[in-house]
């Protein structure tokens, strides 16, 4: 294979996936995402296409650097077909279904993921493993971003992410009822064990 035909098969299909998905959810981000609440530090929209284009096409880099010497098969490129899988996934979850509590979910195992796959690629080029620092220093913004504005719109979360939230409340609750019974059940013990000594 080429060395430019191997560039473009690890480079051209992130990023056509990339415009692709930008392009579905461009009424989302003009009209639902407008309106979220979000903290002062929250990048200009515009931000967003130059930084992915550049990330995405250092990733491919990366990527085919690592491929050069493993091959299509072994962990480091499973590792990192995983997290983009994950990154791909993001952007539906959040704009297109408004489940900000599973991309919140979503970006933290990419984070995982990312973070292993660096491991994974250092061991085969070191310089590969670099190249995705700037990658992961953004997704980790990103990360506390999507944080953020879950914590400040709760009712913008999502039917699946207000279920899991409730969910959650609800077995929180099942714990406090359960400590309360314990602690209720062994003062009864304790003033019984009282009379019996008296």
């Amino acid at each position: 294979m080429g060395a430019a035909l191997s560039v473009a098969l690890f480079v051209v299909p992130p990023l056509a996936i990339s415009c692709a998905t930008g392009f579905a959810m461009k009424d989302e981000v003009k009209g639902w995402y407008k309106r979220l609440n979000k903290p002062s530090w929250t990048p200009p929209g515009w931000v967003f296409g130059p930084v992915w284009t550049v990330l995405y096409t250092v990733m491919g880099l990366s990527a085919r650097e690592v491929w050069k010497h493993t091959g299509l098969r072994g962990l480091p490129l499973t590792l990192y077909a995983v997290q983009l899988a994950l990154n791909f996934a993001w952007s539906p979850l959040f704009f297109m279904k408004h489940e900000i509590g599973l991309a919140l979910a979503d970006i933290s195992a990419l984070l995982g993921v990312l973070t292993a796959t660096m491991v994974s690629f250092h061991k085969v080029s070191p310089a590969a493993a670099y190249a995705l620092g700037p990658y992961f220093l953004w997704s980790s913004y990103a990360a506390a971003l999507t944080a953020s504005i879950y914590r400040h719109n709760p009712g913008e979360r999502g039917r699946l992410s207000r279920r899991a939230g409730a969910a959650a409340e609800d077995a929180a609750q099942d714990v406090s009822s359960t400590a309360q019974a314990a602690d209720v059940k062994g003062g009864n013990a304790a003033t019984e064990g009282g009379k019996k000594a008296v």
